[in-house]
């Protein structure tokens, strides 16, 4: 993203293992011809219970929330479509059978029929007597590609990056305004994946790293789109409301659970970017799990 000034200049812990990606990535790619585009990624993790958040990881805890028992097609414009397994918030009763909700995992809201809705009575973010280990994940914009769908931070390498490991710091702080502090390691070898239309398909190679952060100064952010900064274990985050529309910390088993091969009813209220990038997720937890034990 462009428009979004670089943090201020930082140095940050590379580990002997990735010492060979302090390389431009396009030197990087000229022994991969393959590869069109290099595409990177950031595991940011935390240990602790989420904040009061408007994320559907959280509603069930703190909104009148009500779960679609069946499919329900609007037919003008003060109508809310439902889908089967969707979280609403109920904003009014009618007696007549009709109530106003609000669908969390879009910005909709209108009368949907009472008799399709069933209250939500599981706790996503229900208090622990040990703190969780957390990813923070963030939903793209409703206006972009994949509208809704959630991944971790991350993007394209830029010409301007010094090496591929300066872009996962570029990419961090544009999309979350989190400085990079550490490389932990890379997760997994890389995705390769392709974009674009059938007839200028590009192939992408996407790496991606488990890192340690800290907050840029929030004076830096002024008049840089910042539109949220709540708090988790006193990390504050950033977004860009062209890019993302909102952030959530997800724990290992919200990931497990949106399984797309489960029933839309059972699952938790993810619907990450793709499978390849739901199980690179599950092997980043216990990549950083097997790390926090041996420690």
């Amino acid at each position: 993203m462009s428009s979004t000034p670089a943090p201020p200049a930082v140095t940050f812990h590379i580990p002997p293992d990735l010492q060979h990606l302090r390389v431009p990535f396009e030197r990087f790619l000229k022994d991969r011809p393959f590869v069109d585009r290099l595409v990177v990624g950031a595991f940011v993790f935390v240990h602790g219970e989420p904040p009061p958040s408007t994320s559907a990881a959280s509603v069930s805890a703190q909104k009148d929330t009500y779960r679609a028992l069946y499919d329900f097609a609007a037919e003008n414009k003060n109508e809310c479509a439902l889908k089967e397994g969707q979280l609403v918030e109920v904003i009014q009763r009618d007696d007549r059978g009709w109530w106003h909700v609000k669908a969390f995992d879009r910005h909709d809201q209108g009368w949907s029929p009472s008799a399709y809705l069933t209250q939500e009575s599981l706790n996503f973010s229900a208090p622990s007597s040990t703190p969780e280990t957390r990813l923070l994940l963030l939903q793209r914009s409703s206006r972009d590609s994949f509208p809704d769908r959630w991944e971790v931070p991350g993007g394209s390498s830029d010409r301007l990056d010094p090496t591929i490991l300066h872009s996962v710091a570029r990419e961090l702080f544009e999309e979350t305004g989190l400085r990079l502090n550490r490389f932990v390691r890379q997760v997994g070898d890389g995705i390769v994946f392709e974009t674009g239309p059938e007839s200028k398909k590009k192939r992408c190679l996407k790496l991606s790293f488990e890192v340690e952060v800290s907050e840029i100064p929030s004076t830096f952010h002024e008049g840089n789109g910042r539109i949220a900064g709540r708090v988790l274990d006193s990390l504050s985050i950033t977004l860009h409301p062209a890019e993302h529309q909102e952030f959530a910390w997800a724990t290992e088993e919200d990931i497990k659970n949106s399984d797309p091969n489960r029933a839309l009813r059972d699952r938790r209220p993810y619907e990450i970017f793709t499978e390849d990038q739901r199980l690179l997720m599950l092997q980043a937890f216990e990549l950083h799990m097997a790390g926090q034990y041996s420690r």
